[in-house]
């Protein structure tokens, strides 16, 4: 999908969003099936609202591959609310 960021490649494995790829290829890159789920469909739209300002919560199915110790950063990253920032050393 386009975005201000640039080309961003959306992939979905086992209903739930696995990746955002950025710098996406424009030319249907063969690393990952192209095609449509209801995943990658809300994702698309989810993101699309974000961009133009309308969306500040995601409701998607989430599963990232990382060590357990990357999945709990990012567990408590998602608790920073929209538009606030904090630091390392109070997320830790």
């Amino acid at each position: 999908m386009g975005s201000p960021i640039g080309r961003l490649e959306l992939v979905e494995a086992g209903g739930a969003l696995v990746g955002i790829h950025f710098d996406a290829p424009a030319d249907g890159s063969p690393q990952h099936e192209r095609g449509g789920s209801p995943v990658l469909t809300q994702a698309h739209q989810q993101l699309a609202e974000y961009f133009a300002g309308t969306r500040r919560v995601f409701d998607l199915p989430l599963r990232p591959a990382g060590t357990e110790f990357q999945r709990r950063v990012w567990e408590v990253l998602a608790t920073v609310p929209w538009g606030t920032t904090t630091t390392y050393g109070a997320l830790a």
